[in-house]
């Protein structure tokens, strides 16, 4: 039992507690095609070097008709799979891990040292609690493990290779209380990879991962000055 009702505690009991090679983590409202699971797992078999892998999520509306915050929420992930498939077809990296589906070797997750990072981040003295994909990537970057975007649709002629993952968001304009949340990990996170943890400028990778990079800087320019 956790001593508290605290999501990284939860998840770092939850990893230790895992006896198989692989772990998939997944949100409680997603919906996995049936060849998912498998298309997952197996490219792990193929690259002892691969950490993680993300697969895109495509967005099913609540109803019959489309609302203009559903609508919002396809056109940004429309957006950031652009970004993550330019980034891994280009130089293997990813900006952010998937948070309703990832898959990731167990053995990454459950490495104390890992652990005693993931439960003890914080900013500005506060511990963080929501944020846990962008630590996730950032861990995997900062150790050289590789990443690997899965593809819903035929890109690259890979078409069924890769299941599908579905979700819902809020058809209100509370979506926009859940999309600043978003941004707001997705600035702290980055931030802290630019000026805290600094290991993408000094991580043997980085001569590989420009696109990658560059999506960091920009974010986290754009952000700063939304934000102020």
């Amino acid at each position: 039992m956790a001593p508290a009702a605290n999501k990284r505690t939860q998840l770092c009991l939850g990893f230790l507690k895992c006896e198989t090679p692989l772990i998939v983590i997944a949100d409680d409202d997603t919906i996995w095609s049936s060849n998912l699971l498998p298309s997952l797992t197996s490219p792990f078999e193929r690259h002892a070097e691969l950490g993680g892998i993300f697969p895109e999520v495509q967005i099913i509306p609540q109803s019959s008709t489309r609302t203009i915050w559903e609508e919002i929420a396809i056109i940004r992930l429309f957006g950031d799979a652009i970004d993550g498939r330019t980034s891994n077809i280009l130089d293997g990296g990813v900006f952010c891990a998937s948070g309703p589906t990832a898959a990731y070797r167990a053995s990454i997750l459950q490495d104390s040292r890992f652990q005693v990072h993931f439960q003890n981040e914080a900013w500005h003295g506060k511990l963080l609690n929501a944020g846990d994909d962008q630590t996730f990537t950032r861990w995997l970057c900062e150790h050289d493990w590789e990443v690997l975007i899965a593809p819903y649709d035929d890109w690259g002629g890979r078409s069924g290779i890769y299941g599908r993952v579905d979700t819902h968001v809020r058809s209100n304009w509370r979506h926009l209380l859940q999309l600043l949340r978003w941004s707001r990990s997705d600035w702290q996170a980055n931030l802290m990879a630019l000026f805290v943890e600094r290991h993408i400028w000094r991580s043997v990778k980085i001569p590989s991962t420009p696109k990658m990079n560059h999506s960091v800087v920009q974010f986290s320019i754009c952000k700063s000055l939304t934000f102020a």
